[in-house]
């Protein structure tokens, strides 16, 4: 069966950009300008110390770099809360598919998100895989998430953020 879009025949994308809302015909010469800043940004650095780590501002650096000039409202800006769930969602997911380790990459990967969240300046949070209850629920989670669906992970580490947020508060 063919595959059809929703999209109708000719349909494009807009964008806010600091030049109006624009279409993504006319963004694109501005992105690749824009990738092309990004990469001299990355050669500047390196050529002065190789040894150079990656760390969250400097990924916001980069991102403010190369496209702040297009988008200055939220270039080298992290998205809100709920979208730093998504992430969260999809790095816990990543970093267990990978599997780095013989073991304990699931408590590796929710210490990592523990980081993760002190970095961003926000609470920390407990993933509760703790239990028979709650860790058949973390598997379960992690398994959807293998089939391209993180909502349940994305539920599982919301209920421990607001957790998280309302033991931080008081």
């Amino acid at each position: 069966m063919k595959k059809t879009s929703t999209k109708p025949k000719g349909a494009t994308s807009y964008k806010e950009t600091k030049f109006g809302i624009i279409p993504r015909s006319k963004l694109l010469p501005m992105e690749i300008e824009g990738t092309k800043k990004g990469l001299d940004y990355i050669f500047r650095l390196v050529s002065k110390d190789k040894s150079i780590e990656i760390t969250p501002e400097l990924i916001c650096q980069l991102h403010q770099k190369a496209f702040g000039w297009i988008f200055p409202k939220w270039a080298g800006k992290y998205r809100k809360i709920i979208e730093a769930v998504k992430l969260l969602a999809w790095f816990q997911h990543k970093f267990v598919f990978i599997h780095p380790f013989q073991d304990y990459n699931g408590r590796t990967d929710r210490m990592l998100t523990i980081l993760l969240l002190l970095k961003l300046g926000l609470p920390p949070t407990e993933i509760k895989a703790g239990n028979k209850t709650d860790r058949k629920r973390y598997i379960q989670a992690m398994q959807k998430a293998d089939g391209g669906d993180i909502s349940l992970l994305e539920n599982i580490i919301s209920e421990s953020f607001l957790e998280g947020l309302k033991a931080w508060s008081s």
